[in-house]
């Protein structure tokens, strides 16, 4: 079968990468094949018309949808027209299933194939969703083996694809190489914090991720802390957010990292001025340690007999 128009909705810089790589695997296949929706850099620069920017779809929580939803349904109103006139052979939804499903499904019933690429953890939670993702898709295409097992049990066309990082992840690391190339003594503790790829992760998360790191660095002396940009434009926000911290210079800028992306390493001695303030915590889901912690280490200070619990003034 020749592949002549691919229509592809990426919600986020992860869906880009994702996109990228996709786009040339179907480029290797069917040399002249045009591609169409949204994208990223990556997903631009391999071909793609994107209809809109990237962040159009990067938002999170419940507030920032709601605050968004007439422009995320302007949006989408908008990608169906456009399918629809374009009449590629297939659409192809990355990720953000909120958004791509029910764009799917209106696709599907105009006849247009349709597949998705990252299954939700349908398999997890809320299973209820698998009839209307059976409603959406022709295919869904997963990164994890019991996914594709789990798919098939519902009947549900599928196809296990792997994940596109087994292709540029090493099977076995070299801890001493990936340190030197950020620049972090072999012998020492090392925090990564990752606040994710969207603005306003950045944004409403971004100094909660910090007062975290600096807490730790007071109760673990020497410790490493390394921040992954996703893009130059994170980064500015980082090394902004970094420098409005009294006394922290923002550490410096590593140019390698994994994957080529830039890191930001935080030297422990930049930290010696916290602000007080209070920080309320879910006590089932603490918001500044490790998902999976459902209390902290001992010492550490938290009055668990509050209700939800919550940090003393640091």
């Amino acid at each position: 079968m020749t592949v002549r128009r691919v229509y592809i909705v990426a919600g986020e810089l992860s869906g880009d990468n994702l996109g990228t790589g996709l786009m040339r695997a179907l480029k290797a296949r069917h040399p002249d094949v045009e591609f169409r929706g949204i994208g990223g850099p990556g997903m631009i620069g391999e071909g793609m018309e994107s209809r809109f920017p990237l962040e159009t779809l990067s938002v999170m929580g419940l507030v920032e949808v709601i605050k968004h939803l007439p422009e995320l349904i302007r949006v989408r109103r908008h990608l169906r027209a456009d399918a629809l006139a374009w009449q590629p052979d297939i659409m192809i939804g990355i990720d953000a299933p909120d958004f791509n499903l029910g764009l799917e499904r209106q696709l599907r019933q105009a006849g247009i194939t349709t597949a998705h690429y990252v299954s939700p953890t349908v398999w997890a939670w809320r299973q209820g969703r698998i009839k209307g993702i059976a409603r959406s898709v022709d295919a869904m295409l997963t990164f994890l083996p019991f996914e594709a097992a789990f798919y098939a049990s519902h009947r549900i066309p599928v196809a296990f694809v792997g994940h596109p990082l087994a292709d540029e992840l090493p099977l076995t690391n070299d801890r001493a190489m990936a340190r030197a190339a950020l620049g972090l003594d072999s012998g020492t503790a090392v925090l990564a914090l990752l606040p994710g790829s969207r603005a306003n992760e950045i944004r409403f998360l971004g100094d909660t991720f910090l007062d975290a790191a600096e807490q730790l660095c007071r109760t673990r002396p020497g410790l490493q802390v390394v921040i992954p940009a996703a893009t130059p434009k994170r980064h500015e926000e980082l090394k902004a957010l970094l420098a409005a911290r009294p006394g922290s210079p923002a550490g410096h800028c590593c140019s390698k990292a994994v994957l080529g992306r830039p890191w930001w390493r935080l030297t422990p001695s930049c930290w010696y001025r916290v602000p007080r303030r209070w920080r309320q915590c879910s006590a089932t889901a603490p918001c500044w340690w490790p998902t999976g912690w459902h209390r902290p280490p001992t010492g550490w200070p938290v009055d668990w007999s509050r209700p939800n619990g919550s940090l003393s003034p640091i």
